[in-house]
């Protein structure tokens, strides 16, 4: 097993960050994602020891799917899919609902799997929205959305509890969350956030742009797009 948690991929896009010392800064958490492409596991693994494995970053497909391990040296290595696992929220299920055309409901419960208790009174926010609740007495909560034509996308949803470690959910897209998150499971109407599982996940990474994307972008920039 590997010695810290595997990063969770957040949907925001390298490229459109500011560029600074050793990696970007992050649009929208202002965090700094490190720029760990061409970093050995030794690097990564103590970078990351060193500050609680809470470092944001930019990953080489090969390393997240070899991860935990150095990347075996090969020049004929076939690039397979970067397995999607670790997420700081745990999503089994989620869904929305809208009362007019122009507002979303987002609703849902959090529990702790480990006891099977749902959770009261825990801080819910969305937090680029700057919209929050907390649950009720079974764990319930309901955050109410207007204006989503022009709501601020994407956003992070995000969960404060007692001594649990802080959960938070990234939604490219809060019009269509079923389609932005590869976990989400349609079930029952609601989203339903463990904070007992995968705890200690706290970082993310950003998909690393390949040549392709990067030279797209430089094109629109000659152009002033």
């Amino acid at each position: 097993m590997p010695s810290i948690p595997k990063p969770k991929h957040c949907g925001q896009n390298w490229l459109d960050m500011a560029p600074v010392q050793g990696g970007r800064i992050c649009g929208q958490c202002e965090k700094k994602i490190v720029d760990f492409s061409k970093s050995s596991w030794a690097e990564i693994e103590s970078l990351q020891k060193q500050h609680d494995q809470s470092l944001c970053g930019m990953y080489h497909p090969k390393q997240l799917e070899h991860w935990g391990k150095e990347v075996p040296k090969s020049g004929n290595f076939i690039l397979k899919a970067a397995a999607i696992t670790g997420l700081a929220v745990s999503l089994a299920t989620t869904t929305y609902g809208q009362n007019t055309t122009d507002s979303l409901i987002i609703e849902g419960m959090v529990f702790d799997s480990e006891t099977g208790e749902q959770l009261p009174f825990a801080q819910v926010r969305l937090i680029n929205n700057q919209l929050q609740t907390v649950t009720d007495i079974d764990g319930n909560f309901k955050l109410v959305l207007n204006n989503i034509s022009s709501a601020p996308m994407p956003d992070v949803l995000e969960v404060i509890y007692l001594d649990y470690p802080n959960k938070k959910l990234v939604f490219s897209d809060l019009k269509h969350l079923d389609q932005t998150q590869t976990d989400a499971h349609l079930k029952n109407g609601k989203l339903e956030i463990d904070l007992s599982s995968e705890s200690e996940i706290t970082a993310f990474y950003v998909h690393m742009p390949t040549r392709k994307e990067r030279m797209k972008r430089k094109i629109r920039s000659w152009f002033g797009k």
